[in-house]
């Protein structure tokens, strides 16, 4: 005969909410999972979750996280300020092409037309295949020079 089964109060409680979700990762392997899981957020449509794991992170792939919580939230603004940080002019935009392309949106859907041609481009210049920013390109009017004759 089996024993008693303990009650709710009497099983460990584990849950999301550990300490090392409250406070800043301290190694690299909790930078990986806040990672995963934000993706994991966002690729269920959670993007608030995503939001809320990723703020303040500093790993290139965490802030490019971090940007599509932003700019699926429309906090375009914010998205913005992530991937080009004010304090560091000479940044890198994270995740190279992608990054590039998230730039140029965040762009478009705030009317600077100009910037947002500059980034598209960069993301082909990155990665000539990437359908989405010739799509948007073409959507400009900025399409012409990258049809072959």
């Amino acid at each position: 005969m089996r024993g008693k089964e303990p009650n709710d109060a009497q099983k460990p409680h584990l849950s999301l909410r550990t300490p090392a979700l409250n406070s800043p990762p301290s190694c690299e392997a909790e930078f990986v999972n806040l990672q995963l899981l934000g993706r994991c957020y966002l690729n269920n449509n959670q993007a608030y979750r995503a939001y809320h794991i990723l703020k303040g992170t500093e790993t290139a792939q965490s802030r490019y996280l971090f940007a599509m919580s932003c700019f699926q939230m429309d906090l375009l603004s914010e998205a913005e300020a992530v991937l080009l940080p004010a304090r560091e002019p000479d940044a890198e935009v994270p995740e190279g092409a992608a990054g590039h392309y998230l730039l140029g949106l965040i762009y478009r859907y705030t009317s600077r037309n100009e910037k947002s041609v500059k980034h598209l481009r960069k993301a082909l210049f990155i990665y000539l295949l990437f359908w989405p920013a010739y799509k948007e390109l073409c959507t400009l009017g900025q399409c012409k020079e990258y049809i072959c004759h």
